[in-house]
């Protein structure tokens, strides 16, 4: 497809640092990239690219042409013994914003992918049948849940990208989630402030509809 090529082409192939690479293709998987979700989600995955040890990725089997594939843009061998230093990773991927497009600063420590980004490469993963994925949006559930117990005022928030990854996964109890998730809301703040549980559905809807989109 055009915008996979644009991807890999256009951004992909200018980063010269392929552990940042792999925060890339990582990255995509959250509405929003923070360092405190590089730190607390993804930092075992790149660990495991850096050493060697990744198992549940395999980019020489992406889904991608020959001679694209034959270059490696995300390549697992060349990491093997990498140092990891998320520090450095994280300044390098912001220090692109003031730079490029593709990403752009959204507040204190985070930074949003643009969807130019975003679909072509959640669309690789999926194509390509990568089992890092699943996993990362399982992870992502859990991240959710307990930002939204740390973060009260923004829970309806967290519940719906909890409830939007969950969807994410394929995972058979997908729905049951989404009305526990209700019921849960529904029961913290009774019948004296509708406003979290109004916010939650236009949260959701607003996260599937961009997807779908």
């Amino acid at each position: 497809a055009a915008d996979t090529a644009y991807l890999i082409e256009r951004v992909v192939d200018r980063i010269e640092n392929r552990l940042v690479r792999f925060v890339l293709r990582y990255g995509v998987v959250p509405q929003y990239l923070t360092r405190d979700y590089l730190v607390n989600v993804l930092q075992p995955y790149l660990a495991a690219v850096a050493d060697g040890r990744m198992t549940l990725d395999d980019p020489h089997a992406d889904a991608l042409h020959a001679d694209v594939l034959q270059r490696a843009p995300f390549s697992l061998k060349e990491q093997r013994g990498a140092t990891l230093d998320i520090d450095a990773l994280w300044a390098e991927l912001t220090s692109f914003s003031s730079q490029h497009s593709w990403v752009s600063p959204a507040g204190q420590d985070v930074v949003r992918f643009h969807p130019d980004v975003v679909e072509p490469m959640l669309r690789l993963l999926r194509q390509s049948r990568q089992p890092i994925l699943q996993q990362l949006h399982r992870d992502t559930v859990a991240y959710c849940e307990q930002q939204a117990a740390a973060q009260p005022q923004q829970r309806a928030r967290w519940l719906a990208e909890a409830v939007y990854h969950k969807l994410a996964t394929g995972d058979d109890d997908a729905l049951a989630y989404w009305q526990a998730a209700w019921g849960k809301l529904a029961n913290q703040v009774g019948d004296r402030d509708p406003a979290p549980l109004v916010d939650l559905a236009k949260e959701t809807l607003a996260l599937l509809d961009a997807d779908v989109g």
